[in-house]
């Protein structure tokens, strides 16, 4: 519970405050549309995991085993990676659901290939009824079929491992600009500012931003070890002198910074 506390209050929230800016902005700057586009993607990780284990924390205080949600997403190598490892509970729906009883694998390659791209884009619209999301689930579409062809043309080129996690979770910062925007064409300002904004006011920004550009240089440093699993071993092995005083300073450092109060879940728009 405490672990998804410090992702909320102290992650989520204050990283909100300079997307929503940027995204509300009437002029974006190159400095400004970058740090949201990043931001966005631990904003939402760091809002909608620390949601999942906080619930999780609740539900074993009442003896109840909820299942694993997220398990280190930006690290996965592939799109097909990345959605077992996010969302795992609504990945798990969406295919037993939808891609099975479209027909799955079962009825040659095209149909395979299209049930994927209908699965996606539904589950795109699921989160609203705005063009914003259908292309952000046919953006992973295109990329989870693009993943299954290649394997089934037994492409033989391999990348190494840490530049398909980079390239991975550029592709998928990329998407996240269309689920955050309120239209496609603020999405696409968005992914254009960093190329073709100022950057004349970048030593201003970056002083104005070190908060927030220390909490996505954690963030980014960490999300590794990310892994309920390795909480579990560690508070078994910690010392209770060291684990509770760590367990307070964890509350004090959220409550301080985040002045007592919370932003609402971004999923309980969903």
């Amino acid at each position: 519970f405490t672990l998804g506390l410090i992702k909320k209050l102290v992650f989520a929230d204050q990283l909100a405050g300079f997307v929503d800016a940027a995204y509300n902005a009437p002029v974006i700057d190159a400095p400004g549309a970058l740090l949201a586009l990043y931001g966005f993607t631990a904003q939402i990780y760091c809002d909608f995991s620390g949601y999942t284990d906080m619930a999780i924390g609740l539900a074993m205080l009442l003896g109840i085993r909820l299942p694993t949600n997220f398990l280190r997403p930006y690290t996965a190598a592939s799109l097909t990676e990345f959605w077992r490892r996010w969302h795992i509970t609504l990945s798990s729906w969406l295919r037993d659901y939808l891609y099975i009883p479209l027909g799955g694998n079962r009825r040659g390659t095209a149909r395979e290939l299209g049930n994927i791209m209908l699965t996606m884009i539904l589950g795109g619209l699921w989160h609203g009824a705005n063009w914003t999301f259908v292309v952000w689930g046919a953006m992973h579409g295109v990329g989870i079929t693009a993943t299954h062809m290649l394997r089934r043309l037994n492409f033989a080129f391999r990348l190494p491992r840490w530049l398909a996690v980079l390239l991975t979770f550029h592709f998928v910062t990329v998407a996240w600009a269309f689920f955050r925007a309120p239209n496609v064409g603020r999405a696409l300002d968005m992914l254009a500012a960093p190329f073709s904004g100022s950057w004349a006011g970048l030593v201003a920004f970056a002083s104005h931003a070190s908060f927030a550009l220390a909490l996505l240089a954690v963030f980014l440093v960490t999300h590794k070890y990310d892994d309920l699993r390795r909480v579990k071993w560690l508070t078994r092995r910690l010392r209770h002198e060291i684990l509770w005083p760590a367990l307070i300073f964890c509350w004090v450092l959220a409550i301080t910074i985040s002045q007592g109060s919370s932003a609402k879940f971004v999923y309980f728009d969903f």
